[in-house]
């Protein structure tokens, strides 16, 4: 209502009186016949809000805001310095008007499609990959499923009965049907496009058929492949004594520490119970798993990732970030008084068996001088833009081939070689170091690595625990699994899903200049400029 009174007023400026009486005058006649048309007992304010019950009036400003499709690294460190309440808004609201979000036939917003940055991730809707369309399949049958879950109702399914029949009745067929379309020649983690399936259809009788078929099998993969039908979007407890929200770290990390440059920090028991579940509930159940590793694009050795930018945005998980900052004071020795802002954050699932082993500490076959790093291609080039990179274990490691029920799982050794885990290589690239200058990370190894004698230390893989360091150090996995570990063809001893992956989360924190300097193929960093912001 008060709104509306605005409105009224800017007609009275406008109109232009002669005199100040007729003004007067003017305006009075205009307030009484606004009083009598207003409806009783705040009829108005009802009204107003029942106009669009999913939409504040925050969106309802921001609907008026020219924003760009997804936010760059730019925007985030922006919105991060706004507060939490802030950052969780502008994410939630462009996520759920972009592409991902599933709309009716006659709807004409699309979203604006898939941005070139998330194409060149391998987060499109016309190509995928056979590892991912079995990651989509087994959480689609384990949401629609009629368990509780994890089977203790510490992680409940957050699906409701509709869902749950869409679950089983659409999802679950339209995606064997797409592992099916699959050739059995195309390699489990190569791109594949859902058109190929057009070079199926046959000359003659029957071609018609087959046409028809071939569209349904494009418009039932367009429903639901890579769109967000099931974001949990979780927001973290509240105390009902003080009003707060609940601490997501357990009161042990809760240490000031000013980050060295070159210091690997290990924490184990990192997360409370009760926010290690909601963490998990997250990764297992948000449909939000739109990347696909491909091992001829981005020579991935992971089966699927979320990021932030794109869907991996619930509250909860933002409040982790300002919690892991203020907790652990992470700090710069810098004269800069700045403070570390969010610059990324993204999640990788990894399943058995499906990437070559790792191996960085056992020597070159052939020779006994240095150690070996064995696949350059899956070596993780740091972000030169960052400072602080936070990993975190949010799944327990996969069985090995060895007995481990005698070791402690708390051990961080370098030695530990029957444990995965991560490689963290103490070589720093030089200051000049440009990544679009190299060829093959081939040549970051003999250049920089191998003089310093693949010098590492490596973190075994253990349930809730963070490994803090230095984000632009060159790191990779340990990946020790053995095949004779689990046995495929014997369902009893295959884990099922969400057991079968290993999840692992990743937050990137630098200083708000770095963000802001830095060119991505977005160029979305241009909002910040308007003043309404």
């Amino acid at each position: 209502c008060l709104s509306e009174l605005a409105g009224y007023f800017q007609i009275i400026i406008i109109i232009k009186m002669r005199t100040t009486r007729t003004r007067c005058w003017f305006l009075m006649l205009l307030l009484v016949g606004l009083l009598l048309s207003l409806p009783p007992g705040g009829d108005c304010i009802q009204q107003q809000q029942h106009e669009d019950n999913s939409m504040d009036e925050d969106d309802a400003f921001l609907l008026d805001m020219d924003l760009p499709t997804m936010l760059d690294r730019a925007d985030i460190a922006y919105f991060y310095q706004q507060g939490l309440d802030e950052l969780a808004d502008i994410m939630q609201f462009i996520f759920e008007r972009s592409s991902r979000i599933p709309r009716d036939d006659d709807d004409d917003d699309d979203g604006g499609g898939v941005p070139d940055r998330l194409l060149a991730r391998g987060s499109g809707f016309a190509f995928t990959t056979r590892t991912k369309l079995l990651h989509d399949l087994e959480q689609a049958m384990y949401l629609g499923s009629s368990g509780d879950g994890d089977g203790d109702g510490s992680m409940p399914l957050l699906v409701d009965e509709t869902e749950r029949a869409f679950l089983e009745q659409i999802a679950v067929p339209i995606y064997t049907a797409a592992i099916e379309s699959i050739p059995e020649s195309t390699p489990d983690n190569e791109i594949h496009f859902f058109s190929a399936a057009a070079a199926e259809i046959q000359e003659g009788e029957g071609k018609e058929e087959q046409q028809q078929q071939y569209l349904q099998f494009l418009q039932n993969i367009d429903l639901i492949y890579n769109k967000a039908w099931r974001p949990t979007f979780l927001e973290g407890d509240v105390d009902e004594i003080t009003g707060e929200l609940k601490p997501l770290l357990t009161s042990g990390t809760h240490q000031p520490r000013t980050y060295t440059p070159g210091e690997i920090l290990v924490l184990d028991n990192f997360l409370t119970d009760t926010a290690l579940k909601q963490m998990q509930q997250i990764m297992t159940q948000s449909t939000v798993w739109f990347e696909a590793s491909m091992e001829s694009i981005n020579g991935g050795d992971y089966v699927t990732a979320a990021s932030l930018d794109d869907g991996l945005s619930d509250k909860i998980l933002l409040q982790l970030v300002y919690e892991i900052e203020s907790a652990l004071q992470l700090s710069l020795p810098t004269d800069d008084d700045d403070d570390l802002v969010l610059h990324d954050l993204w999640a990788r699932k990894y399943k058995d068996g499906f990437a070559p082993k790792i191996a960085a500490d056992v020597p070159v076959e052939g020779s006994n001088e240095e150690p070996a790093f064995q696949h350059v291609k899956y070596l993780n080039p740091g972000d030169l833009n960052s400072d602080i990179r936070v990993h975190l274990w949010l799944s327990s490691p996969p069985p090995t081939a060895q007995n481990d029920e005698d070791k402690s799982d708390d051990s961080a050794s370098s030695n530990d070689d029957d444990k995965n885990g991560l490689i963290i290589f103490h070589a720093q690239p030089p200051a000049d170091f440009d990544f679009t200058s190299i060829s093959s990370m081939d040549q970051v190894v003999e250049t920089i690595l191998r003089p310093s004698g693949f010098a590492n230390t490596t973190v075994a893989h253990v349930l809730n625990r963070a490994v803090i360091f230095d984000a632009k150090l060159f790191h990779t996995r340990h990946d020790t699994s053995t095949s004779a570990a689990v046995n495929d063809d014997d369902d009893e001893t295959r884990p099922s899903y969400p057991d079968s992956y290993r999840t692992e989360l990743t937050i990137l924190y630098g200083p708000p200049q770095a963000a802001l300097s830095e060119e991505e193929g977005g160029g979305m960093g241009d909002i910040l400029q308007r003043d309404e912001l």
